[in-house]
């Protein structure tokens, strides 16, 4: 009984600790508001006027967690899979490569109706 007594505080430590990292909402409206700083900002992606509709994220470990971003563009929905990673109050996402490529599909439609 003893031995019990003594692991419960450090159960309640553990879910105490487990609750102090930023939740998925918060982490997925942070990424949401720097992928559309950066589709804003960067020359790269700025003249695609794309919108982010929505982040979902899920945990994948300690400090990093998958995520697919909802993007927006001329009124067609693009599902962009995200690697997010958490160093304290950091958060970084970053595009699987091939992830925009319905950016060129889309001018390649465009060439093509043009002729």
């Amino acid at each position: 009984m003893k031995d019990v007594l003594r692991i419960i505080p450090l159960i309640l430590i553990f879910f105490f600790l487990e609750g102090c990292g930023p939740s998925n909402h918060d982490i997925s409206e942070s990424v949401k508001a720097s992928m559309q700083q950066n589709f804003n900002s960067n020359p790269q992606f700025s003249k695609w006027h794309m919108t982010v509709a929505g982040v979902q994220v899920f945990k994948q470990g300690d400090n990093s967690y998958k995520g697919i971003a909802t993007i927006m563009r001329e009124g067609t929905k693009h599902d962009i899979p995200i690697q997010i990673t958490i160093d304290g109050n950091n958060i970084m996402w970053e595009a699987s490569p091939g992830s925009f490529t319905f950016l060129a599909q889309e001018e390649l439609k465009k060439l093509f109706k043009q002729r």
